[in-house]
């Protein structure tokens, strides 16, 4: 069953690939840096389950990609890039009952979830997340090309990002959109911040662990001290 459902969606890929091939500018986004259109598009719906790819329409997928391909095109090494999408009409597959966020930023923990929890926050209905993807920039930040091998790879100009695209119910467009895609840069600005200040802070506790072991608190139970001790152990799990 599972090898049947790998397979429709390899083929709603492939399809999706050739409806990406009649469009110029899209096909260029893929050729002229080294990856085909199939081999992008297959390593950026990696992690999509096959019935998410099946319920959409190949043109949708190939519109979904290739539009976040053309945002990542360039970006610095600690910068956010983030966009609303809104179509005007049903166009290429889409709906325009629906809005897509989409996100290239520097690879990092809780990026996923902490996105997803800020639009849940603004009481936005989530339908689908496609998360990848390794690439090379040159220096100056321009992409040269998504890594579509599975082999592993060392070479210095090969960058994890992350790439998060959400669907969400329709955004009305103009001051609302611009207010979400800064509240979705102000949730990357936070994480990022917590990442950075991650190690600091865990050097910090298994410091202050190391103290209360070795010189608990004059006047207070061993049971307590025991106990701190556990909790702060959890913190640093």
């Amino acid at each position: 069953m599972m090898s049947n459902q790998n397979n429709a969606k390899r083929e709603r890929l492939a399809r999706a690939a050739e409806v990406a091939g009649q469009f110029s500018e899209r096909e260029a986004a893929g050729s002229a840096s080294g990856e085909l259109p199939d081999a992008f598009l297959a390593a950026y719906y990696q992690h999509v389950p096959a019935e998410d790819i099946q319920a959409r329409d190949p043109s949708q997928l190939s519109e979904f990609a290739f539009r976040h391909r053309r945002l990542a095109i360039d970006r610095s090494t600690g910068s956010a890039l983030v966009r609303v999408y809104t179509p005007t009409s049903d166009t290429g597959g889409w709906s325009a009952a629906r809005s897509l966020v989409q996100i290239v930023t520097d690879d990092m923990p809780f990026l996923v979830t902490s996105v997803t929890a800020e639009l849940t926050r603004q009481g936005r209905a989530i339908h689908l997340v496609v998360h990848p993807l390794q690439v090379r920039r040159d220096p100056m930040g321009h992409l040269l090309e998504v890594i579509t091998d599975k082999a592993p790879s060392f070479s210095a100009d090969r960058i994890a990002e992350s790439w998060i695209s959400v669907e969400i119910d329709r955004d009305s467009g103009g001051e609302a959109a611009d207010q979400l895609s800064r509240s979705v840069r102000q949730v990357l600005a936070d994480v990022r911040v917590a990442v950075d200040d991650g190690p600091a802070m865990r050097e910090e506790l298994l410091q202050a662990t190391a103290d209360l072991r070795a010189h608990p608190p004059a006047g207070v139970k061993q049971v307590d001290v025991e106990e701190a001790l556990k909790y702060l152990d959890w913190l640093g799990d």
